[in-house]
């Protein structure tokens, strides 16, 4: 049934499971609007994990490394993203770093290993991100494999879904 998710307790956290997932490719799952990210609850687990990975994001190498991605990185197509970032290249290192963490972003998310609420509560809008992946990806995925970074993908669908759902807390204060 659409939207309807079973429930089940796994220690002090909720999980929602249902097909009702944003898809990393259209037409892969379907979408409930409905559903409020609020079902998320967020734990002490999820708090010390966002910790983690406020130390990661803002370490000197991954502000190296997304600086880098962010104003110098510029490719319209696969093949400029290869030529710009040829094996065992410090671009390509930079790329590498960028693409895995918001991957690995995705997949916590994904997976319910990390709340949503608390995750897009505090970080960045990713529009910018994937609008330097986007122009290339599906051209890369082509040639590298279907799922090749379908977990950034996801990602920044789950915040643009969550933006939507989302009541703001001064507006659930008043």
């Amino acid at each position: 049934m659409k939207g309807t998710g079973a429930c089940r307790a796994a220690g002090p956290r909720l999980f929602v499971l249902s097909m009702d997932i944003p898809a990393a490719r259209p037409g892969m799952y379907t979408v409930d609007t409905e559903v409020d990210p609020s079902m998320s609850i967020p734990t002490y687990e999820d708090a010390r994990l966002l910790l983690e990975l406020y130390r990661i994001r803002y370490s000197p190498e991954f502000q190296e490394a997304h600086r880098w991605f962010m104003t110098d990185f510029e490719a319209g197509s696969w093949e400029e993203v290869r030529r710009t970032c040829p094996p065992a290249s410090r671009e390509a290192g930079y790329l590498g770093q960028v693409m895995a963490y918001y991957s690995a972003l995705g997949t916590m998310v994904f997976h319910n290993l990390l709340s949503e609420d608390i995750l897009f509560d505090v970080i960045e809008d990713l529009m910018p991100v994937w609008q330097r992946v986007q122009p290339w990806i599906y051209e890369a995925r082509e040639a590298e494999g279907p799922h090749l970074y379908e977990n950034v993908e996801l990602l920044v669908e789950r915040q643009q879904r969550w933006k939507r759902l989302y009541r703001s807390k001064l507006e659930a204060l008043g």
